[in-house]
């Protein structure tokens, strides 16, 4: 979990060491297709390869980090958000599942 929370740009070694292992699928024609609701707690590891598997540039990621989840683990799911683009976006921790699927419908809307 420290690597990933070392990480602070899309070029930063891990991120490229990423991107390698799983690498993105890219269509150009595509347009969003799917938007994607994450509500993540911990298994840093296990989270980062689900994200490389099911990415593609054309659709949305939101991903929630519940407001239990250790600090550590906040800054590790930061560094594996910055390896990606414009389009995976970590929303404020919200108690309740609820509020944090609203934020990232909102997100989407705007």
């Amino acid at each position: 979990m420290e690597d990933f929370a070392q990480i602070i740009s899309p070029a930063h070694p891990y991120c490229r060491q990423f991107r390698q292992v799983f690498p993105i699928a890219v269509d150009p024609q595509a347009d969003m297709d799917i938007a994607f609701t994450l509500v993540v707690h911990d298994e840093m590891p296990q989270i980062a390869r689900l994200l490389r598997m099911i990415y593609r540039i054309n659709n949305y990621y939101c991903i929630h980090i519940d407001k239990r989840s250790s600090i550590e683990f906040q800054l590790a799911m930061r560094g594996v958000v910055t390896c990606f683009g414009a389009n995976v976006e970590l929303v404020p921790g919200h108690l309740c599942e609820t509020g944090a699927e609203s934020s990232c419908h909102l997100e989407v809307l705007d």
